[in-house]
């Protein structure tokens, strides 16, 4: 998977944690226009978090779940 993304056949264009507020990260090197739409693609990530049934009963506190599991 490393050497298809180093090679730029796959890339992740972005990470969204489930979280209150959701929160997002983008490349750096992506283009304006690929970040526009990968916003609008984080904002469907979010609302589907928030409003789905099968995603109503998990735990909002991922940010501090994922610190602690950086830190074992």
């Amino acid at each position: 998977m490393k050497m298809q993304y180093d090679l730029n056949l796959s890339r992740i264009y972005e990470l969204v944690i489930n979280s209150n507020p959701c929160y997002a990260f983008l490349l750096k090197g992506n283009s304006l226009i690929q970040n526009k739409l990968i916003a609008a693609h984080v904002l469907a990530h979010c609302d589907f978090f928030k409003n789905n049934a099968r995603f109503s009963n998990t735990s909002r506190d991922m940010v501090e779940s994922m610190a602690a599991s950086a830190e074992r």
